[in-house]
């Protein structure tokens, strides 16, 4: 991590891409609905497929990083 007196630099390109990931948007936009008090609903089926889907997105991203890291608890792969 390169740091400057003390202080990490933020790179704001990174907290972008994070910030622009459909899952974190999605979370943006229940904090929002809820903030506004909406009475936004979501129809029975859709919930069980959000789940699905963000159990299959984070085990894709996580596996794509096993992959590609060459050490992992010691064993090269």
């Amino acid at each position: 991590m390169n740091m400057h007196k003390g202080a990490p630099i933020i790179n704001i390109n990174i907290i972008l891409q994070n910030m622009l990931n459909l899952p974190v948007l999605f979370f943006f936009l229940g904090i929002l609905a809820v903030s506004l008090n909406s009475e936004l609903t979501v129809p029975q089926p859709l919930p069980k497929l959000f789940s699905l889907y963000l159990l299959i997105a984070i085990s894709l991203h996580g596996g794509d990083e096993l992959f590609y890291d060459n050490n992992i608890l010691g064993i090269r792969i």
